[in-house]
């Protein structure tokens, strides 16, 4: 999946609340498979979702706008932040229900990253 988005140009980042993210990232052997990693400490993000700041950020480290990216999150708090950035807004049913995420009106809602193909993403 991440290939597949990395050969139809799109830049990819990950927008992380833990402050392990980076840990976790480099434990899996996928850190570089990211543009960008952005975590809440690493640059001081005082304001956590439902709040845009930590997307606001990254938007900024890619030097993307957010009407040009989409967000991918398995959270409702990460639909609430996420709608306020103007980003597409996309749910992922790994930790909620589709149901409970879709009643936040993201832009799409699915059950695992393989259903996001990039034709889908594209904004």
């Amino acid at each position: 999946m991440i290939a597949e988005w990395r050969q139809a140009g799109l830049k990819i980042c990950v927008a992380g609340s833990s402050r392990n993210t980076h840990f976790i990232l480099e434990k899996m052997g996928i850190f570089s498979c990211f543009d960008a990693v952005v975590d809440r400490y690493c640059y001081d993000i005082q304001k956590v979702k439902p709040e845009p700041d930590i997307y606001l950020a990254a938007f900024k480290k890619l030097n993307c706008e957010p009407n040009s990216c989409a967000i991918v999150t398995n959270s409702v708090r990460g639909i609430k932040a996420a709608k306020k950035t103007g980003a597409k807004t996309i749910g992922i049913s790994t930790t909620v229900s589709k149901e409970n995420l879709a009643s936040f009106k993201p832009d799409l809602v699915v059950d695992n990253l393989n259903e996001i193909k990039s034709a889908r993403i594209k904004v």
